[in-house]
This record gives C-alpha cells, structure tokens and sequence, in this order.
C-alpha cells in the first residue's frame, strides 16, 4: 500500500514538474498571435499564445498588475511593461520570462535598432523619460503625463498631455545630449501615437476633435488636418496610403501619402480597440464583455477589406485583453 502511495506521489509530481515546464517554455516560433490579459487590481496577468489559424497553443502565467502593452523587442522576444507596478516582464524567444526592476509605474516600453525609449509615471505632475542607446542610459524629468514616443536617428518626440494647464506639447528630445531642444504647443490632447512617414511626424488625438495634428521635420511647426470622424487614434502607413484609425469606432479615414488630404474613408464589421498590420492583412482587436468572451480578434484582406478570419478570445476571470502582438 505504501509502495502504490508512492508511486502515484512520484508520478503526480513528474505530471506537475511536466505541465510547469511546458507553461515556462512555449517558444514564440510555434505562435503567429500573442495577447495579453490583465487585471488591474492585483497581481494577475496571462500572455496568450495562437498560432496562425487563430487556436491557442499555450498560455503563460505572470504575476503582474496592469499590463496595458505588448512592445516586440530587438531579440525577436516580448517586453511587457507592469504599469501598476515597478517591473518590466521580458519574455525570450525561446518562451522564457525573466523580471526587470524599473521606476515605479511603467508607461510604455519602446524599442528598436538598438534603443529603448521609457516613460515612468514618477510624480503628480511630471513623468521620467529614459533613453537607452550605446549602453548608455539618460533620464529626464519632463512635465505632464507622457503617453507616447518615436524617435528618428537625431530627436525622441514626445507626446504630453499637461493635465492642469489643460493643454498639451510635443517634446523634441535630443537623443545624445538628453535634453529637450523644442517644446511644441499642441491643439490637440490624448495622443495614442506618433509615426514618422516622410518628413512629417503625424500625432493622433483622441479626444473629441475631428483632427490630428503634423509636425514638419524640417520646417519644425505644426499643421493639422481635418478628419470625417473625432478621435484619431492609430496611424497605419499602407503601400501608398496612410491608413487612421478612429477609437473604439468601425471606419478609417484614409490619407494621401503627404498626409494632407483625406482621400476616402472605409469601413469594418468591428470596433477597433487594437489594430496591427502586415504586408497582406490588418488585424483588428475587440473588447468584449459577455460571459464567454474576453474579445474578438477580426483578420482583413488589406486588398478588399474582407473580414476573412474572426477569431474569439475566451473570458479569463476578472482579466481583461488589452494588446496584441504578432510574430513572425
């Protein structure tokens, strides 16, 4: 009786010691899709892995608060910013989790060719921003709350929304010195991204204008364009368009390549609270709040605008989705 006690003990264990190991390592070759669940009010977050027909793979457990972005770093892993904590969760490609202490309160993680550009939310009134290149590190105390960034070979643009004074400014940060060289007023508030097309950095806004705003390079002012729809939120650079997506809403208003005129507008079977692209298809992440489902997932012909996939993410306790990431 003791030998069978301790067998079916040894054998339950090997079956646990099994099922952790292969919840440590799923390597991101296998998957097409990684999306991340969060709660916001404890410790409890979960990266979903699919593969290219949309079926989960394999799910990885994190203990963190508030994982609001997926940022794809130059390893070809994952960075995933705690933002109610003081954590940055870095994830291999060979689907290993390793924790990094940062500054309290993480407001997104950039990073590309070598930089890492951070935002922390330090104090009330004023946010850290961090510049990461050529193993050196540069930190700058900047007012406002700093919601996004980009950067080109010289300057880090910087996007603030100075709550008290009810406006907002651009930062032109130079990269080498780590000082701020141009603050620009801004007419807009609430930016969700920045992206360099051309020579021009266009800056979304999703509070209830219909317009952007685009701050020549070169020239170094600001223009703004009208927009059929308030709340710009995301700027999609396609073959010789540019695509803006519009927050929580089903349509897109398309630009010229000089992005100064408005050439059409299309249309979507689902509310874009997320949207990703590659060279054939536009991904487009839902929030859902039924019973069973956390969110949908909608895969578009970029051609056509088909919907030619829809994929339902389950419901997972309290956690909710909040990004996206494809892989290659």
């Amino acid at each position: 009786m003791f030998r069978f006690r301790f067998i079916l003990v040894l054998v339950l264990g090997l079956l646990l010691l099994s099922a952790a190991c292969s919840r440590d390592a799923l390597p991101l070759r296998h998957a097409r899709l990684a999306v991340i669940y969060t709660n916001a009010a404890k410790k409890e977050s979960a990266l979903m892995l699919l593969d290219a027909k949309g079926e989960a793979i394999g799910e990885i457990p994190i203990k963190a608060m508030g994982i609001f972005q997926i940022e794809k770093s130059d390893k070809n892993g994952l960075l995933l910013p705690e933002r109610f904590g003081r954590s940055l969760i870095i994830l291999s490609p060979e689907g290993k989790l390793r924790t990094e202490q940062t500054k309290e309160f993480p407001i997104f993680v950039k990073q590309r060719d070598g930089v890492t550009v951070s935002a922390f939310n330090t104090t009330l009134h004023s946010n850290t921003l961090e510049i990461v290149q050529n193993n050196q590190r540069k930190q700058l105390q900047l007012p406002g709350f700093l919601r996004t960034a980009t950067w080109d070979d010289t300057y880090v643009y910087v996007f603030s929304s100075l709550i008290e004074a009810k406006r907002a400014v651009l930062y032109v940060v130079d990269r080498q010195r780590g000082k701020v060289a141009q603050t620009v007023p801004l007419a807009i508030d609430l930016a969700d991204d920045l992206k360099i097309v051309g020579h021009d950095l266009l800056i979304t806004s999703t509070d209830e204008q219909k317009k952007m705003a685009v701050y020549d390079l070169e020239k170094k002012r600001i223009r703004y364009i009208e927009l059929p729809f308030a709340k710009p939120q995301y700027i999609l650079p396609v073959a010789n368009e540019i695509w803006i997506t519009h927050k929580q809403q089903a349509v897109l208003t398309v630009l010229d390549p000089d992005a100064d005129q408005v050439k059409r507008t299309l249309a979507v079977s689902q509310p874009i609270f997320q949207a990703k692209q590659d060279a054939q298809h536009l991904y487009i992440l839902s929030q859902s709040d039924s019973a069973e489902t956390a969110g949908v997932l909608g895969v578009y012909d970029k051609k056509h605008l088909h919907q030619i996939k829809r994929i339902s993410l389950p419901r997972k306790g309290e956690m909710r989705i909040q990004d996206f990431a494809l892989l290659p």
